[in-house]
């Protein structure tokens, strides 16, 4: 994509009409189209102080930092042995298993490749591989649970 037609499709982006929301949700009308995560006064002035606030207030640096908060503690917690594999829910590791599978595969697809589809593509697979293996660690466990709970058979 060459920057000429990036610059056309960004300025045909602009001159969309802004999405009017329902009367009942115009609270929310100063987050859209804002890329800022707090958007009050007190964070628009800690902004002009902070360089550092600046960055992480901003939702395309926070959320990537929330998703690999999402494959890192599973990896600790499964390396540790915290929480037992007894307490895991099946439900949620299978859920952010297909999630890590999804947008792992989504990344492969961004044209053109550059360090953010890259670190997309890492963070999820991060995701997929940990949550998988608490999937199959708790698929053998409840295996192993079913096999001891079964009567052995008559000799």
């Amino acid at each position: 994509v060459s920057t000429q037609s990036t610059g056309t499709f960004n300025a045909k982006l602009m001159s969309l009409p802004h999405y009017q929301l329902p009367q009942l949700l115009k609270f929310l009308q100063p987050w859209i189209h804002n890329h800022r995560f707090f958007y009050f006064k007190w964070a628009l002035e800690l902004e002009k102080k902070s360089p550092v606030f600046e960055k992480w207030n901003n939702v395309r640096n926070l959320a990537p930092g929330w998703k690999w908060g999402l494959s890192i503690v599973p990896f600790y917690q499964a390396v540790s042995g915290n929480p037992p594999v007894e307490k895991l829910d099946l439900k949620q590791s299978a859920s952010l298993t297909f999630t890590g599978m999804t947008w792992s595969y989504y990344a492969t697809l961004i044209q053109p490749q550059d360090a953010g589809s890259r670190a997309l593509f890492l963070c999820n697979a991060a995701l997929f591989f940990v949550n998988g293996w608490n999937v199959i660690r708790k698929i053998k466990y409840d295996q192993a649970q079913k096999a001891k709970a079964l009567p052995s058979p008559p000799q």
